[in-house]
């Protein structure tokens, strides 16, 4: 065991707001480390800081050779490179056309110089990974394959610590539970995920990029989860007393300013009064007003200071229309596909008010073309018959963020939608008041996610159908969307990767494999 010295780091993105400033920390790199944060807190950005991608101000010290992944390899649209020197080797310069000739395995030898290959087909069958996929070029393999492949060798590699960005990317169900898995027998890597079933299987550490700067935790991220919501739960009600105080030292203060003044009155009237008295009163009465009104300043200087230790996520909220009675969807017997081609086949659909449907099965089995055909998209209904509620309001939302220009603002009045209340509900996502006069082009994909699902949140519909809506969304966003969905009870059709979201959320969920195309191309 070794560590991994962080000094003084400080980096900022072309002359903007610094993301790190001096960040100090000591890492061992025997810990599997959760890296987690906020959409914008600099998680990648830490990744491939570490990895020698990005220039810095500080110092880092580390004895294991560090590698960012996802990297690129010949024939994905460039090679690996070096990583700052601290990579496992540049890859061959080759053009795209050679990359493309070669199997997978020729490929991964050329990028690693090094790789045994039985250390290679070792790791690959952990993670469950056809040995023909080695022999096959890799513009030929799936994204859950090209995910497996990378993944396998790096593990692979002798003397290397990896720094993981979304390992469980392009992977279903299936293959998110063997990434998991694969992760934590594994010793020594960093890894930056918002599934939580992965980091709740894999890792052993969380390091939170909080607004107040970095903390370290020892468990697994429920742990972590749990310890941070009593914290903030003792700081709500901290700030609740203390919000209670404010209020009764302002009546106090209010109250012995008002007798200090009448008694400086009394005190230059007419009467008989001892005048020294009286003003020895006032004074002392405004002594005492100035000594309430430091406790209430500083009380509202300890309710402000708690406000921003934590996290806060609003509750946001959802108003669904009612519907009659009667079902929402009725199907029987689909067959579903684009243009004529046929991708689900004999499919039975129902779908009751109230209930929310997970839909779920391997890539490639048609789950977004089921979203398609509901949301009035490409997908075709070929054969059968499928009876939508009559006056059905549909809200949908895509997996992919279309490439959106313009500002909050522009994206509201092209979508028709409440400028107010999308902006109020980004803000309650973690938007900052300087991105919501961003151009959309400019944030991250995280940020453009929440627009998305801000416009969608913000429509009042009998039926919602999204397409993966935690696609980029970081934690924190993803436990306020839950609370969401369970408080307000919505009728939904959805696709979810995330296994504690869509077991959380669903009342119901329909595998479409036995359905599939695939299925059936199996079967024969």
């Amino acid at each position: 065991m070794s560590l991994i010295g962080i000094a003084d780091l400080s980096f900022g993105y072309g002359g903007g707001e610094e993301i790190f400033s001096h960040l100090s920390l000591n890492l061992s790199d025997d810990w599997r480390l959760g890296l987690i944060g906020r959409n914008g807190r600099g998680k990648t950005t830490l990744l491939k800081i570490l990895a020698g991608e990005l220039e810095y101000r500080g110092r880092i010290s580390a004895q294991a050779r560090m590698v960012y992944f996802p990297f690129e390899l010949d024939g994905q649209g460039g090679g690996m490179g070096q990583a700052g020197g601290m990579g496992l080797g540049s890859a061959r310069e080759a053009s795209p056309q050679d990359g493309n000739e070669l199997s997978s395995l020729e490929v991964l030898g050329r990028a690693f110089p090094g790789l045994g290959e039985w250390n290679l087909l070792r790791e690959a069958a952990l993670l469950a990974l056809n040995e023909d996929c080695l022999k096959r070029p890799l513009a030929t393999l799936s994204p859950g394959e090209v995910t497996k492949l990378k993944l396998a060798a790096l593990f692979a590699m002798e003397g290397v610590f990896p720094l993981l960005d979304e390992p469980s990317g392009g992977l279903d169900e299936r293959g998110r539970r063997l990434a998991a898995g694969y992760l934590a027998k594994k010793k020594g890597f960093i890894v930056v995920s918002h599934d939580r079933f992965l980091l709740n299987r894999a890792i052993d550490h969380v390091l939170a990029l909080g607004r107040n700067g970095p903390e370290l935790f020892k468990g697994d991220f429920d742990s972590y989860w749990r310890t941070y919501e009593q914290r903030g739960q003792s700081e709500a009600e901290r700030a609740q007393t203390l919000g209670k105080e404010v209020k009764r030292l302002k009546a106090a203060a209010r109250r012995s300013m008002g007798w200090s003044h009448n008694a400086e009155k009394v005190k230059y009237g007419h009467g008989m009064f001892d005048k020294g008295a009286i003003g020895h009163k006032a004074a002392k009465m405004a002594k005492r007003a100035k000594s309430v009104a430091a406790r209430r300043d500083k009380a509202l200087d300890e309710k402000s200071q708690i406000a921003w230790t934590t996290e806060r996520n609003p509750a946001l909220g959802l108003k669904p229309l009612e519907h009659g009675p009667g079902r929402l969807i009725d199907g029987r017997d689909l067959v579903l596909g684009y243009g004529n081609e046929a991708i689900i086949r004999g499919l039975d659909l129902t779908l009751e008010a109230g209930e929310r449907l997970a839909v779920k099965g391997p890539n490639g089995c048609g789950k977004s073309l089921l979203v398609s055909v509901l949301t009035g998209g490409a997908g075709r209904v070929l054969s059968g018959r499928l009876t939508l509620a009559p006056r059905l309001v549909v809200s949908g939302l895509a997996q992919r963020n279309y490439l959106e220009k313009g500002t909050v603002r522009d994206f509201c009045q092209k979508n028709g939608s409440s400028e107010t209340l999308v902006k109020t509900l980004l803000n309650y996502l973690g938007f900052g008041k300087g991105d919501l006069e961003k151009n959309l082009e400019n944030l991250s994909d995280g940020q453009k996610r929440k627009a998305h699902l801000a416009l969608a949140l913000a429509q009042s519909a009998h039926l919602y159908v999204w397409d993966e809506p935690l696609n980029f969304l970081d934690l924190f966003s993803r436990t306020q969307l839950e609370d969401l969905i369970l408080k307000d009870r919505p009728t939904m059709v959805f696709v979810e990767h995330d296994l504690t979201f869509m077991e959380k959320v669903a009342t119901r969920e329909l595998d479409l494999t036995p359905f599939s195309r695939e299925f059936f191309d199996k079967s024969r």
